[in-house]
């Protein structure tokens, strides 16, 4: 697994947007929330949950004092972590202008995506073994948002195994910081029935950009990065994008379905793919 710094997907002007924010913390202090503020947020997180009441309900009271809370305005994330290892809440994404305005399950889910975040951000990395289901998760998200429109679910189902391969492709390398690996080709394309060998594969693929190119000159889904980015966006708002790029932001955003009632994180994802995205969060919660 590999923790990326920036995003490819994400700018902020004419610059990747930060995934890790590598920059002194002193850079920080004019985001930062006061500390009447601070007490306020964390009664909320308090008042929105006990421990008993959400498989990673201990964890956020035990670490709640642990993180820093900030609202970054031109950052659309609901956290991040710094250099150091320290999760950082960023309260911007709610629509709030007052105290009185925040809600308890918005603040809460700021709160617990941040700590879970820098939970799986600080680990050494993930078992191989969760390629497959990552892998799965992945291809039901390309299918959900383009299968229809490409005829892949109709006349064009000849191409599926084509998508699934530079999936598996992406997922090795991108997600997991594998090395590029022709015995690992030939496996998933035997997997698929596949000679990849056919195929444009002059690409990087720890990239998701390089990889959705990949997809569009090997003419299985006509795809660009921005109209990549538009459609995930449109289903499961900006907070969706970076699981496309990252591992741990992926699962932080995959366990935010417990957190009920809140108006970030949608449940688009799961509802597409239930049985695959049950798995994913069951392997999530082990890890934290």
């Amino acid at each position: 697994m590999i923790s990326k710094n920036d995003f490819d997907l994400m700018y902020e002007g004419n610059k990747n947007l930060f995934n890790i924010y590598d920059f002194s913390e002193s850079s920080l202090k004019p985001y930062l929330a006061d500390e009447e503020s601070i007490n306020y947020f964390k009664v909320l997180v308090k008042t929105y949950s006990s421990e008993k009441t959400l498989p990673f309900g201990k964890l956020i009271l035990k670490e709640l004092d642990n993180v820093l809370v900030s609202k970054m305005e031109d950052y659309p994330l609901p956290g991040f972590m710094t250099s150091k290892k320290i999760g950082v809440v960023n309260l911007a994404p709610i629509d709030a202008k007052l105290l009185s305005d925040y809600s308890a399950p918005d603040v809460y889910a700021c709160f617990a995506y941040t700590i879970i975040l820098s939970k799986l951000m600080s680990r050494s990395g993930f078992t191989d073994r969760l390629e497959d289901q990552v892998s799965l998760f992945l291809d039901s998200a390309f299918m959900g948002m383009f299968g229809k429109k490409s005829g892949m679910i109709g006349s064009y189902r000849h191409l599926i195994p084509k998508l699934k391969f530079i999936i598996a492709m992406y997922t090795h390398e991108g997600m997991f910081g594998n090395k590029p690996n022709d015995i690992y080709r030939n496996k998933v394309a035997s997997k698929y029935f596949l000679d990849y060998k056919e195929m444009k594969l002059d690409y990087d693929f720890k990239s998701i950009t390089d990889t959705i190119k990949c997809i569009n000159d090997n003419n299985i889904i006509s795809l660009s990065e921005n109209v990549f980015s538009t459609s995930v966006i449109n289903y499961g708002g900006i907070i969706s994008l970076p699981m496309f790029e990252d591992l741990s932001r992926m699962f932080a955003t995959l366990l935010m379905v417990f957190v009920k009632g809140n108006h970030l994180f949608s449940t688009y994802w799961y509802k597409k793919s239930k049985s695959v995205y049950e798995k994913l969060i069951k392997f999530g919660l082990t890890y934290i």
